[in-house]
């Protein structure tokens, strides 16, 4: 059960998903026995109430436990729909997830940046706003290395993705 306090902060009580079963009866189910990615789901309802009053999160990983069909449908969620219009909120999130990259249908390039791991330990911060990328596929680019950011890995060729 989920309750509203005085402060208007959202309490669980606990929380369970129903299922039908084949004869059409609910079945509930403990929150631990649901998946990764729906107990991550279920993570996401708080900071998604809160975007949509205007606050700011971060979450690093935010791709972590769900498909990346699943993930690039939500941010396409918070970006379109009109809950979240004319708020002054802002979602900062970390990623692996290379399929995100599809600037032209979801993000600006100023709305996205890359951190390169540098020899000395220090990590350098950088913006694909200032790459020329307008005829260029993003995600191959990106793979490649055209844009550093991505691990050391002694022998990339092997793993098939030179152009």
């Amino acid at each position: 059960m989920i309750e509203e306090d005085s402060a208007g902060q959202l309490k669980a009580s606990k929380l369970t998903t129903n299922r039908a079963d084949e004869d059409n009866d609910l079945v509930a189910f403990e929150i631990s026995e649901e998946s990764d990615g729906t107990q991550r789901l279920i993570d996401f309802i708080p900071m998604l109430i809160g975007l949509s009053q205007g606050k700011v999160f971060v979450v690093d990983e935010i791709e972590s436990s769900l498909h990346a069909l699943l993930i690039k449908k939500l941010f396409y969620f918070m970006l379109n729909s009109q809950i979240f219009v004319n708020m002054e909120s802002q979602l900062i999130a970390t990623t692996h997830e290379i399929f995100l990259l599809d600037v032209k249908k979801l993000f600006r390039k100023d709305e996205i940046w890359f951190i390169k791991k540098l020899h000395n330990r220090e990590s350098r911060l950088y913006s694909l706003a200032y790459a020329d990328v307008e005829n260029l596929d993003i995600m191959k680019g990106y793979i490649n290395g055209r844009f550093g950011a991505i691990p050391f890995i002694s022998n990339i060729k092997e793993l098939g993705w030179e152009t």
